[in-house]
């Protein structure tokens, strides 16, 4: 019988030793290293030593083997570490600084090693406990997630380095590739945003209940998959064959209902038909499947990226997504939208985000930024913000009907404004709108003044 294998845990004292010793002899060192922290080391003399001289350092304060002694002796740490002669020993014993950068790169991949085993032991002890194996594979790409961020060592680059890196996209846009916008599929709405959806952006797309966001961002992922884009629809509150009936009632003109109740003429048949062949083959993936939460969106996100290739990601909608266990809500949805907004530039993708607005909004009619507020940080972390308005909902009466507003509330890279869509609501469809568009506040003055 063989005898077991001993199992060492990941780490490496001489490299440790080497990283404080450097430290020690040359303060400047503290840059050349990269990012380093504190439950890196894996000794906890080490990591109180390397405390107090990220103390020091933070402080703007010079430091050496005295004065590292001292401050923990103030703080009733100096025998914890091994008195004077240890914190002398790691001055001692290294002849220069020039190799700091590597012995920190050992410490954090030991570090990593740690963090990986112990996210391995906690799935283990998930799965043994047969509990929800989908909790389980969340939590284990949480915990893999976050050490992948803390193994993130990025310095900041020089102006002229990244210019010169970026001449290259600016190249391949004046040659028509790949990095040209996502069509949005309605002309006013491009122009504003100029092109379209851009890869690494998260759009928040958002208005009161039926005023037709699940409609428009179909519309985009149709549009979008139409002129070869690649898409992925996640839908948590339709199910396919819904969202199949819509997008055949919006590309082939046919009367949604109608075609619910198979009464249709026989032009409508032949929209049927002209849609079918719209969409055959086109680049548009759907998955119905609701309450899904941030890492099962990034998981099917990824492997769709890798199997069929991505340009853009539809989420209807995030107040349908699950968070935390034990987390506040809006909690949850800022970690959701941070976490979002990390994903499309992993992925180099456009995200739009579908977001439900209160009905307290009613009272001010139409939508602002404020009125997301109250959700966290979806104002924050998007880079663009929409809100659909449709008059007729409110004011059936109104000589708007067939009209919505898309309202750009931000845009980080360009104009903010209106742009008026045509709506032809029996056909779930959008379509450009010409002529004036309406003026909302002097209308609500005439009537004021009608009452007066």
């Amino acid at each position: 019988m063989n005898a077991p294998v001993e199992f060492t845990i990941p780490h490496s004292v001489e490299a440790e030793q080497s990283v404080l010793g450097g430290l020690l002899i040359d303060n400047g060192a503290i840059d050349r290293m990269g990012e380093l922290l504190e439950p890196a080391f894996y000794t906890q003399a080490n990591r109180l030593i390397y405390r107090a001289i990220i103390k020091q350092a933070s402080a703007g304060k010079a430091w050496d083997v005295i004065t590292i002694a001292e401050m923990l002796k103030n703080f009733g740490k100096l025998e914890q570490v091994g008195g004077l002669p240890y914190i002398g020993s790691l001055a001692h014993n290294v002849p220069s600084s020039a190799n700091i950068k590597r012995y920190a790169e050992i410490v954090r991949e030991h570090a990593m090693r740690r963090e990986i085993i112990s996210a391995a032991a906690e799935l283990t002890e998930l799965v043994q406990h047969k509990g929800d194996v989908a909790v389980a594979m969340d939590k284990a790409q949480s915990r893999l997630m976050a050490i992948t961020q803390t193994a993130k060592t990025d310095e900041p680059k020089s102006i002229t380095e990244i210019i010169s890196e970026h001449l290259n996209v600016v190249e391949r846009r004046l040659e028509g590739e790949a990095t040209k916008a996502i069509t949005t599929g309605l002309d006013g709405l491009d122009e504003i945003l100029n092109g379209g959806w851009h890869r690494g952006q998260v759009i928040v797309l958002a208005a009161r209940p039926s005023m037709g966001k699940t409609a428009l961002s179909m519309h985009h992922a149709l549009q979008g998959a139409v002129e070869g884009f690649g898409v992925l629809y996640l839908s948590m509150e339709m199910v396919a064959s819904e969202l199949a009936d819509r997008a055949i009632a919006s590309m082939g003109r046919v009367n949604l209902g109608n075609l619910l109740t198979a009464k249709m003429s026989s032009d409508e048949w032949g929209g049927v038909t002209n849609a079918t062949v719209k969409m055959q083959d086109i680049p548009l993936h759907v998955l119905d499947r609701s309450g899904l939460n941030f890492f099962q969106v990034a998981t099917y996100a990824r492997r769709h990226k890798r199997k069929h290739g991505m340009d853009l990601l539809v989420v209807d909608y995030l107040q349908l997504m699950a968070g935390a266990d034990g987390e506040k809500r809006h909690a949850q949805i800022e970690e959701i939208t941070r976490n979002l907004k990390s994903l499309a530039k992993e992925l180099d993708v456009a995200i739009i985000l579908l977001s439900q607005l209160s009905r307290k909004t009613e009272e001010s009619r139409r939508p602002k930024l404020s009125h997301l507020r109250d959700s966290g940080s979806i104002e924050q972390d998007a880079d663009v913000v929409l809100f659909i308005h449709r008059e007729e909902v409110d004011n059936p009466e109104t000589e708007w009907k067939n009209y919505a507003d898309i309202h750009v509330a931000k845009n980080r890279q360009g104009a903010l404004g209106r742009v008026g869509v045509s709506y032809i609501g029996h056909q779930v469809r959008f379509d450009n709108f010409s002529g004036a568009l309406p003026d909302w506040d002097a209308k609500q003055t005439s009537q004021h003044r009608g009452f007066k």
